[in-house]
């Protein structure tokens, strides 16, 4: 997998490869709730693009259909798998799909925010790859291309060993809305319509909003746009923020025993001296979080942080477990690759449970009875454990899903990786938000 992974970051690294090709690439796939979809890139139009599929002792084939191509160079192609479909194939490609939990099963996943394609972010792509697991939630700020046809290709190659079999869905973030012209990839024409050229190349649940919501196993997950709370120079990309929040209510409502899990881009609660909370979404969002949300994921602000649980802004709890229904707690998690915040407001505020700068995922191992919070940092160590628990007795269990004993990247896919992503990353000028 490590020299397969190799061979994909090499790829972006050949300056000028714009000769057309047929090859299918930068796979990912997106659930659904009733099954996968599956998204792929070509540098060439495909005349006929197929994907085949195999499970629960069936098959079949699917056409793709073309979401992208009249703004971006590469051509981008996705398929709606069957709930049945456990592995895929497009042309020689093939991919063994993580199965969906039941709900009453247990799986993991990990989330993580602000990434782009620094050599810190192939350091997380590794880490993410050798935690194995079976969903990815993205809180924003997913490449930090800005416009920059190659770095995205860049990102969604970096990516693809982990998002072509588990599932990797994304929240809308700042750097999803802004777009420059250097005389290199899109025009400034091309450059107006960088929100849903993003959203094109993924293929997500309630589009074409910025928001959904879906099942996993026995979580309910929402997907929430903060930027609704901002204004943006694309008035296509701007979420109707009273819709949304009448759409959290209700997805938070449907299935209230579940573990309710949100995450969106802006923090609502964070000490960093950089950015902060983002008062105007918490005064919006926190009643519904508080009726309804067991933990809540966040990024933008490039450290880690979580709360104690939260009702009205006050903790209810300050342990190292909490019961559900005591409040959420809420998470910012933004150290996936861009450079560290690294100052915090002092003294800490009294919400604040534990925080760190520090290049980092995090981890969710959840079952019906108790979610598994761990903080793990690039050399594969927990900095940061915390449980939540449906009732005393999950809280006292142990459910034996340790961490891989070794979460550490590989050091000769590093040195390869760190020097070419930081070629593509720093050519251009950018801040660091």
């Amino acid at each position: 997998m490590r020299a397969v992974l190799m061979v994909v970051l090499l790829l972006p690294l050949v300056a000028g490869c714009a000769t057309a090709q047929s090859s299918e690439e930068q796979f990912r796939v997106a659930w659904h709730g009733d099954g996968y979809a599956v998204t792929f890139s070509s540098q060439a139009p495909l005349a006929d693009p197929r994907v085949r599929w195999t499970g629960a002792g069936k098959s079949g084939e699917i056409g793709a259909k073309l979401e992208a191509g009249a703004i971006d160079p590469m051509f981008t192609y996705s398929a709606k798998l069957p709930p049945e479909a456990e592995r895929y194939t497009v042309g020689t490609r093939s991919f063994d799909l993580k199965t969906p939990p039941a709900a009453n099963g247990t799986t993991r996943v990990v989330f993580l925010a602000d990434m782009g394609i620094a050599p810190e972010a192939a350091k997380i792509a590794e880490v993410v790859r050798n935690l194995d697991p079976d969903l990815v939630l993205h809180g924003g700020d997913l490449s930090y291309a800005e416009g920059n046809v190659q770095e995205w290709n860049a990102w969604f190659r970096l990516i693809e060993p982990v998002a072509s079999r588990a599932a990797w869905m994304p929240a809308l973030g700042n750097h999803e809305l802004v777009c420059f012209s250097f005389g290199v990839g899109p025009s400034p024409r091309e450059c107006a319509n960088e929100p849903r050229f993003v959203w094109q190349r993924f293929t997500l649940p309630n589009e074409p909003a910025f928001y959904y919501a879906f099942d996993w196993g026995p979580m309910r997950i929402v997907s929430i746009d903060t930027e609704a709370y901002h204004d943006k120079a694309h008035p296509d990309a701007k979420t109707d923020a009273a819709a949304q929040k009448r759409f959290l209510v209700d997805a938070l409502a449907d299935r209230p025993d579940s573990w309710n899990v949100v995450f969106f881009h802006r923090p609502v609660y964070s000490s960093s001296d950089a950015h902060g909370s983002d008062l105007v979404a918490r005064a919006d969002l926190e009643p519904v979080l508080d009726q309804g949300a067991d933990l809540v994921l966040q990024g933008h602000d490039h450290m880690y942080e979580r709360t104690w649980p939260l009702k009205g802004g006050a903790p209810s709890v300050g342990a190292a477990t909490a019961l559900k229904g005591t409040g959420a707690v809420y998470v910012v998690s933004g150290g996936a690759g861009r450079s560290l915040y690294e100052k915090f407001v002092e003294p800490a505020p009294a919400w604040s449970a534990f925080r760190k700068a520090a290049y980092h995922v995090t981890v969710l191992d959840v079952s019906p009875d108790r979610i598994d919070v761990r903080a793990v940092g690039t050399d594969g160590a927990v900095f940061d454990a915390y449980r939540l628990a449906r009732d005393a007795g999950a809280a006292e269990a142990d459910d034996g899903r340790a961490l891989p004993g070794n979460a550490t990247p590989d050091a000769g896919l590093l040195a390869v990786a760190v020097a070419g992503l930081a070629a593509l990353a720093f050519a251009r000028r950018r801040h660091p938000m």
